[in-house]
């Protein structure tokens, strides 16, 4: 009987778990839902409406736009087939599915996401080769990571 009390308590905690216990950032593809190469119509009807918008211009990508959803960003071109190149988070909900983002040490990136890379700055996953996807854990002096980009090394 008490086995069967406590397989039934588990399997209630189970469900009582908040929605940001699942994985939020997918490495080398993106974060929140926002997946680089998204177009402008699929990332508003995944997300809806942003916080705030930002028109940018940098002599590397050109123009392009910002989309702000609370802690995280989303830039998209804004010529050709606008298409997103880069998301980046410093909001402790988005987790990936083995619980690595802001917050997160260095060790536990280092145990968590497949194929990655640490130096006392960052942690990375991909090359920094141009037109290459990367997937960068920013790290504070004392080895937490404080901000996830996932991006198109553009230059």
């Amino acid at each position: 009987m008490t086995k069967k009390i406590v397989a039934t308590t588990a399997l209630i905690a189970g469900f009582a778990l908040p929605a940001s216990a699942s994985a939020r950032i997918v490495p080398q593809r993106g974060i929140a839902g926002a997946n680089l190469d998204m177009t402008q119509a699929q990332l508003l009807d995944k997300l809806g409406q942003p916080d705030r918008k930002k028109s940018r211009s940098s002599e590397i990508f050109g123009s392009y736009r910002t989309f702000f959803y609370g802690k995280t960003s989303v830039d998209m071109f804004r010529s050709g087939q606008r298409k997103v190149f880069n998301v980046s988070t410093a909001s402790r909900a988005q987790k990936t599915s083995t619980g690595v983002g802001v917050g997160s040490t260095a060790e536990a990136v280092k145990k968590g996401v497949k194929g990655v890379k640490c130096d006392q700055s960052h942690c990375w996953v991909g090359r920094f080769d141009p037109g290459r996807k990367v997937t960068d854990f920013r790290l504070s002096k004392t080895g937490r990571v404080t901000r996830v980009t996932i991006g198109f090394v553009i230059d």
